[in-house]
């Protein structure tokens, strides 16, 4: 049994901080009992439930540079670095974009590469999305996930190949999509 209360305060402008109080206390007899000799392994229990509920809330909470690592932990066969970079699978890329525009999180730029023993940039696969002040509209989330879509199901849908995407023409390897993202928005 216990009580529990929430306490909502405005950290600065746009950010919320949201804080659970939960006092909780046992009325079985028997826990009231063995409470004190089995304190350790419910302290433990309870810190291991707290983690994995940060984990699951955490790419919510702190914005996209946790939203990419935990597409990577998730999809790592999908996914390759290098340099610093992080690589998408062409058949991944549409539900990365799909899962940045759900958490609020827009698409900067994007370029297409073949990465194989050496990575080979597709110099005619770079979109800025934020050139003339695209990034300061009040739909950017929106606008900039649907240009994305609309590069992967069109002109970007096949790999990049030879002198047309001018690309190193002994490119070989898996097609992929490094990507630039916003930060965690409202927009």
């Amino acid at each position: 049994m216990g009580t529990g209360r929430w306490e909502f305060s405005e950290a600065e402008p746009s950010v919320v901080k949201a804080v659970y109080y939960w006092d909780v206390a046992t009325t079985n007899p028997i826990l009231n009992f063995i409470a004190p000799l089995a304190k350790g392994a419910l302290a433990r229990n309870h810190e291991r439930v707290m983690a994995n509920g940060y984990a699951a809330l955490r790419p919510y909470i702190e914005g996209s540079a946790n939203f990419e690592e935990d597409f990577v932990r998730r999809n790592y066969a999908s996914v390759e670095r290098r340099g610093g970079s992080t690589y998408i699978a062409y058949e991944s890329a549409e539900v990365f974009v799909d899962e940045a525009e759900h958490q609020g999180i827009g698409i900067l730029g994007m370029e297409g590469f073949i990465i194989g023993e050496f990575t080979y940039p597709a110099l005619s696969r770079i979109a800025d999305f934020s050139m003339a002040g695209n990034d300061a509209r009040p739909d950017f989330v929106v606008w900039s996930c649907r240009q994305a879509r609309a590069l992967l199901a069109g002109p970007w849908r096949s790999p990049p190949a030879g002198a047309e995407d001018q690309i190193h023409s002994e490119a070989t390897g898996r097609y992929m999509i490094d990507f630039t993202l916003t930060k965690m928005s409202a927009r």
